[in-house]
């Protein structure tokens, strides 16, 4: 077309309640959490709660969202915030007419379902329980009850980021990053990549009908100590029913990657032995086969050590956008790993 059109540029805060206070004050109100050490970690968060009302900054800073008519600023940790789509101008925190509990954050990386369409969403609370919690939106932006998963408080929380939807299931996953509140007694900071703590993914079954996820969470043991921040896609095989996940596997990388002192010499140290490299992986799953309620999980690695241009290429041919699970990965190098 010979059609001439413009482009239009915009950028702005979105205005919490932390932005706010902060804007108030004229000054930073929220010492860092996550890349704090030890010693400094608890003295943060009291003075962040007693300063800025909350633990964590109300930052509204890890995605965005688009549904039923609603632009979603998103941080794991916190409701969501609601932006006018043109201005981008902030119209105020989000709960879906008193639809979501107090109690329940919003994760940043919502998935929609592929046969409803509706907005699938757990909530992560690292301070007190349910530490993880369940729902879904439909395209009216009603919400489905919240299920809660309950943990013990005085142990503590695992640390989730990101899920997957397949047509059947909703597909969690707590890796080896866990929060441990007694560490900081001896001046040791509570979220912690633990090697001890085997990696599992829990399948909860979708109602045929409602789509929603119903009944219990089968909970299924990866048989080593894992870490994914980020997940590509997930889907039922058609010829085997099993349950296959894609992600970046990391074991632990980013969060020695934030480490308060010796980043560089760390990230230095893992790419040269090849430890805990992010690359991609596929997780095979078979909801069928349990014992103890754990089932076996076959993990196929496509790319080992550092990721290169060579490598990500190979990826991206091997992995594909997928509807219902109706087509399968290409086949390609691969090493089954415990």
């Amino acid at each position: 077309s010979s059609k001439r059109r413009s482009i239009t540029y915009r950028n702005r805060y979105v205005r919490t309640n932390s932005w706010h206070d902060e804007l108030r004050e004229d000054q930073r109100l929220f010492a860092p959490l996550m890349n704090a050490s030890g010693k400094s970690f608890l003295p943060h968060a009291v003075s962040n709660f007693l300063r800025g009302g909350y633990f964590l900054k109300d930052s509204a800073n890890t995605a965005l969202a688009n549904y039923g008519g609603k632009m979603l600023a998103l941080q794991d940790t916190m409701p969501p915030w609601e932006l006018d789509s043109d201005s981008l101008e902030t119209k105020g925190a989000c709960d879906f007419d008193g639809q979501l509990p107090f109690y329940v954050p919003f994760t940043a990386h919502p998935k929609k379902a592929p046969d409803t369409g509706n907005l699938h969403f757990f909530g992560f609370n690292p301070v007190y329980p349910p530490h993880i919690s369940m729902g879904s939106l439909d395209s009216d932006l009603n919400m489905s009850e919240t299920k809660p998963l309950w943990h013990n408080a005085l142990q503590g929380a695992t640390f989730m980021h990101d899920f997957c939807v397949t047509a059947k299931r909703v597909v969690l996953f707590e890796g080896s990053m866990n929060i441990r509140p007694t560490r900081m007694l001896g001046g040791n900071h509570p979220l912690k990549y633990d090697p001890t703590q085997n990696a599992r993914f829990g399948l909860a079954t979708r109602d045929k009908e409602t789509g929603d996820a119903t009944g219990e969470v089968t909970w299924i043991d990866c048989g080593s100590h894992q870490m994914v921040y980020h997940f590509i896609n997930a889907w039922e095989d058609s010829d085997t029913g099993f349950v296959k996940v894609v992600g970046v596997r990391e074991d632990g990388f980013f969060h020695g990657a934030l480490a308060a002192n010796g980043t560089r010499e760390w990230i230095q140290s893992a790419f040269e032995s090849g430890e805990a490299v992010p690359r991609v992986h596929e997780w095979v799953i078979d909801p069928v086969e349990k014992k103890n309620r754990v089932a076996k999980v076959a993990v196929r690695r496509h790319c080992g050590g550092a990721p290169d241009q060579r490598c990500v290429r190979g990826c991206q041919k091997q992995i594909r956008v997928r509807g219902a699970g109706s087509r399968k990965l290409a086949s390609g190098r691969r090493a089954t790993e415990v």
